[in-house]
């Protein structure tokens, strides 16, 4: 029964909330003796994510059973007459494709927890006296390594990004019915960076 409006849902209820809430960032500074050490860090404290029917990264042959791709997180998983507690049932194509099928339809099962905390940037330097880098012709030399994206910390399967996930909310229409994002970009890459900086 009901009339499938927010007033009169019927048997349908509100699960999930793609709107990112809590997000926070903060930064860690120190220094001793000539060494200087700096990490930012970043996140979404809250925000539900369910996979679009496209999101073959997530779904893998539930979408298309041609998909070569085979996530090694899921294949245990996977509902077998040996194993009947796995998260996704029975192995079956195109039961994802659309908003009509059985995992395309949103259910709570599949409801994905996109919250994470990332490392955006980490420094280590080191500068040398003044007694050493008076003898020189310039007044400062350190050496630094930094590093971005090096850690991220989410329940979300390793093989989707958790902020291409958060990011993919449009805000003129945050329902969970129209955010579905296949989060299929490339993700975020780690970058390692060896440096000196000079100063005259």
């Amino acid at each position: 029964e009901g009339e499938n409006t927010a007033e009169n849902s019927g048997d349908r209820r509100i699960i999930g909330n793609t709107a990112p809430q809590y997000l926070y960032s903060f930064k860690v500074n120190a220094g001793y003796k000539g060494f200087d050490f700096s990490a930012f860090f970043q996140g979404v404290g809250k925000q539900d994510w369910y996979p679009n029917t496209d999101s073959r990264l997530f779904w893998a042959m539930y979408n298309r059973p041609y998909d070569s791709f085979i996530r090694k997180d899921m294949v245990d998983d996977i509902w077998t007459p040996e194993n009947t507690d796995a998260y996704f049932p029975r192995l079956f194509g195109y039961i994802a494709l659309s908003d009509n099928d059985a995992l395309g339809a949103v259910n709570n099962r599949y409801l994905q927890n996109v919250a994470y905390l990332r490392m955006k940037n980490v420094t280590l330097g080191y500068t040398l006296p003044s007694s050493i880098s008076d003898r020189l012709p310039f007044n400062k030399l350190r050496v630094y390594f930094s590093g971005e994206n090096l850690l991220t910390f989410s329940k979300l399967t390793d093989y989707i990004d958790p902020e291409a996930a958060s990011n993919s909310v449009n805000f003129n229409a945050p329902s969970t019915s129209t955010n579905r994002s296949t989060a299929q970009t490339i993700p975020f890459s780690k970058i390692y960076s060896l440096g000196i900086s000079l100063q005259f």
